[in-house]
């Protein structure tokens, strides 16, 4: 029992590596996780298990349109609202900034330096924000999926959507970006499993496998030293496909995404 605990659902929790120094004891693993209740926290074990909070995701205003001959009104004071977190992703280079996911639909580009302030915002998606996810090899790039049935694909120095993937008009839970090509994401929405391979398209999903009628797809998961791709779904069923001719010996060169993202843009 921590007096700290959190007071909602975790939705995701993950070990982070963290640089600390350049000697091999400089690195360390921090347990970290995000939850409804706004927090983003990091959990120590000394004498007993506690947490400290990286941030606490405040709910973002909307701004209200003032009608036509509608007064002035008096300014109200509003207490701040935590917003619920439900996903997050550190940079795969610097360790230092994270992304959190948030229910409202907005990203956020946080620091573990600053716990009060954003670094950035990105608004695009109309619903609950599922996964974000950097690209590994492209590392100003990332992902994010949402009940809202699509994928955006984000530069984290703009806060306008680059693209957006939609095939199926289901919540997307879960993305994952393929650890062999930078431009190939896997994408589990409730119907299917899908393959993206942006360099042959940015409408269509190269490959779908569609799910048993019972069941929804609930996450994705490339493995690292085999072609495979591992599918979780709704009835507690895993499972494995083998891929094949998705990747080229050359095809972690960023050269194509950016190629992609260059004709998008200029279109």
């Amino acid at each position: 029992e921590s007096s700290n605990k959190h007071t909602g659902p975790v939705w995701q929790l993950r070990w982070v590596e963290q640089d600390r120094g350049t000697s091999e004891d400089g690195k360390r693993e921090r347990l970290i996780c995000i939850s409804a209740d706004g927090r983003v926290t990091e959990w120590l074990i000394q004498k007993r298990l506690d947490c400290t909070d990286l941030m606490k995701i405040k709910q973002t205003e909307s701004e209200k349109k003032k009608l036509p001959g509608e007064k002035e009104r008096k300014r109200e004071v509003l207490i701040p609202r935590q917003a619920a977190g439900m996903c997050f992703d550190f940079h795969p280079k610097d360790t230092n900034f994270y992304l959190a996911g948030t229910e409202e639909g907005h990203i956020y580009k946080c620091s573990c330096s600053h716990n009060e302030q954003f670094l950035q915002t990105y608004r695009g998606h109309k619903g609950p924000v599922y996964k974000v996810a950097w690209n590994p090899f492209s590392t100003d790039m990332f992902l994010s999926c949402s009940a809202d049935w699509s994928v955006i694909l984000w530069h984290q120095d703009s806060q306008t959507p680059i693209l957006t993937f939609s095939s199926t008009t289901t919540f997307v839970h879960d993305i994952m970006w393929s650890p062999k090509s930078a431009s190939i994401f896997a994408a589990a929405n409730e119907s299917r499993v899908e393959i993206w391979d942006l360099s042959v398209s940015i409408f269509n999903p190269v490959i779908s496998c569609f799910a048993n009628p019972r069941a929804k797809f609930t996450s994705v998961l490339f493995a690292k030293n085999t072609d495979c791709l591992l599918a979780g779904d709704s009835k507690g069923e895993v499972s494995v496909f083998e891929l094949q001719n998705l990747a080229a010996p050359d095809s972690d060169k960023v050269d194509t995404l950016h190629d992609v993202i260059s004709l998008a843009v200029a279109s």
